[in-house]
């Protein structure tokens, strides 16, 4: 059955494999033609591919291998590693452009059972592996449930009679200032015990976030986060969540005494909290407090320390849409003490995903109604600015969001990188590949001020900047860095101006924006030049696959 698994490969089919945790759908990573046949079938526009490599020394023909990016491929937990492509190779080279498109980074994994082994030593070829289920879906991981869906997907099934019984996605991870950090915690990790300390006793479910969900137990001195389930707005996602919720509770004789869970009253994991049993004790919990206290617990820190929680949107205490945030923060409570000034999202949600509206917004408030109409159609003739500067005008449907993501929405858009996103974080990532440590200066100005006693980043000069420079011609690489750059600097200032103020020199950066490796990178080391000691994720993800881990963690200091 393999050889014939293998025949197909090679004749530019597409195939399903049953692995570990679920199903991969499988092709050559140098067919443009199957690539961009699985493309069509999953409705995947652009998000990049993981690539299975045959071996070590393949990989290293496609990827910059950093140190210990040798062992983490081939050890125990093998995720698929994010590492820089190689462009001097052959073998690089014959890649298909559709694998990861626009991006200079590939996911890179090795085989992880003993028929992916087999399988790519009869193929001698790198394969895309992606996940077995239609986009957003949970992957498939019966028979049963694949042979149903995945049919009209692939030419063919290569199965084994080993039954799965739970679903576990692949593992993501990246190196990040020197090290490991994870963006996506399940096979090889889950459900391996994070130590806390803890002050009370009691079993402590949190319920997790709406996107990139996790949820985590407390039980005894550990905490267990659970795998990947990813975004709950789909029903099947939603089921899932459910299902594993009670299946490791089980596996782990939990018995919850409360429920952690987010601001957000929309969110599926919220209603999911707040239907348990009214004896269980419903606790909530902001949104970036939660991001700060999981990586103080995945450093067995307590604070106090300045949190840096950039991201794309999250609830405030009163309702409000942050997304960049200065908090001081211990395990237990937060305040805020700075912010970015707040971007106006025409539209609401369809904002998020349509950068140009917000960059619309930018410009209509740094220039005023005459001018940004004028710069709106020279710089996206294609859209319909005219009805969106009319809802602003009007202030209709704007909401105000303090967002680090939509801030790289609004460059990306202003400098000609990406007007829509296809995949959540395509515009930043496209905005990353184009960092280039040698580009010119001056770096954009983004100036700290200071409104209510509050420390607040302002982007109005950057879109002066950013409009000049497209206007002059200069290169996206160029633009991309002087961004990149200046909002660092940023980040180092208004952390300086809060050390002078409370005498803190301990930073935690999280936050889905800090899986951005350039922008975590810049702003560690302008940090640890000033003399602060800079906390980074371990061993759970910036992002919000890691909000469980805080969630929890904040719960039991408030039960004691």
């Amino acid at each position: 059955m393999k050889r014939c698994a293998a025949a197909l490969l090679e004749e530019e089919s597409v195939v399903a494999i049953k692995g570990l945790g679920g199903y991969h759908i499988a092709c050559l990573a140098e067919s443009t033609r199957a690539v961009e046949r699985l493309r069509r079938a999953k409705g995947r526009e652009a998000k990049p591919f993981a690539i299975m490599v045959p071996d070590l020394d393949w990989a290293e023909r496609l990827v910059e291998l950093p140190k210990g990016a040798r062992r983490l491929l081939a050890g125990p937990e093998k995720p698929i590693l994010l590492l820089k492509r190689r462009f001097d190779t052959r073998e690089s080279r014959s890649l298909s452009d559709l694998a990861a498109p626009d991006l200079d980074v590939l996911g890179i994994f090795l085989p992880y059972t003993p028929l992916h082994a087999i399988l790519l030593g009869d193929v001698g070829r790198p394969l895309v592996m992606t996940s077995g289920n239609l986009t957003d879906d949970p992957i498939a991981y019966t028979e049963e449930d694949a042979h149903r869906r995945l049919s009209s997907l692939v030419d063919g099934f290569l199965d084994h009679n080993r039954p799965i019984v739970r679903r576990c996605e692949d593992s993501v991870a990246a190196f990040v200032a020197g090290r490991p950090v994870l963006f996506r915690r399940a096979r090889g990790y889950v459900p391996s015990p994070i130590g806390i300390r803890r002050r009370s006793r009691p079993d402590i479910l949190a319920v997790g976030a709406h996107l990139k969900n996790t949820f985590c137990f407390l039980k005894g001195e550990e905490a267990l986060v659970g795998p990947h389930i990813g975004d709950l707005h789909h029903f099947r996602a939603y089921e899932q969540f459910k299902r594993d919720v009670e299946d490791l509770a089980r596996l782990l004789d939990v018995r919850p005494e409360a429920a952690a869970h987010d601001l957000h009253p929309d969110y599926l994991s919220t209603g999911y909290a707040l239907a348990l049993p009214e004896e269980i004790l419903k606790i909530p919990v902001q949104h970036h407090h939660a991001h700060i206290v999981s990586c103080l617990a995945d450093n067995g820190a307590e604070g106090p320390v300045i949190g840096v929680a950039f991201d794309g949107l999250g609830m405030g205490p009163e309702g409000e849409l942050w997304g960049g945030e200065f908090l001081v923060a211990t395990a237990e409570n937060f305040r805020r003490v700075g912010f970015i000034e707040p971007l106006l999202l025409p539209g609401g949600e369809k904002a998020v995903r349509e950068g140009w509206r917000v960059a619309a917004a930018a410009l209509f408030e740094t220039l005023g109604p005459h001018r940004s109409r004028r710069e709106a159609e020279r710089l996206f003739p294609a859209r319909p600015t005219e009805a969106i500067l009319g809802m602003i005008e009007r202030n209709f449907n704007c909401p105000p969001a303090t967002s680090a993501g939509r801030l790289f929405d609004v460059v990306a858009a202003l400098s000609g990188v990406c007007e829509t996103s296809s995949y959540e974080g395509e515009a930043p990532m496209r905005l990353e590949r184009r960092y280039a440590a040698s580009s010119p200066g001056p770096d954009y100005r983004l100036p700290v001020m200071k409104s209510s006693g509050l420390q607040v980043i302002s982007w109005r000069p950057l879109v002066e900047r950013i409009l000049a420079d497209r206007a002059a011609g200069t290169d996206t690489h160029v633009m991309s860095t002087r961004f990149h750059r200046g909002l660092a600097s940023a980040v180092r200032a208004v952390c300086m101006n809060l050390r002078d103020e409370t005498g803190l020199n301990e930073v935690a950066l999280s936050g889905g924006v800090f899986h951005n490796k350039v922008l975590c990178e810049l702003v560690t080391g302008q940090l640890l030049v000033e003399g602060f000691k800079v906390f980074l994720h371990r061993e759970i993800p910036p992002g919000d696959g890691g909000i469980s881990l805080g969630q929890a963690v904040i719960a039991d200091r408030k039960m004691k």
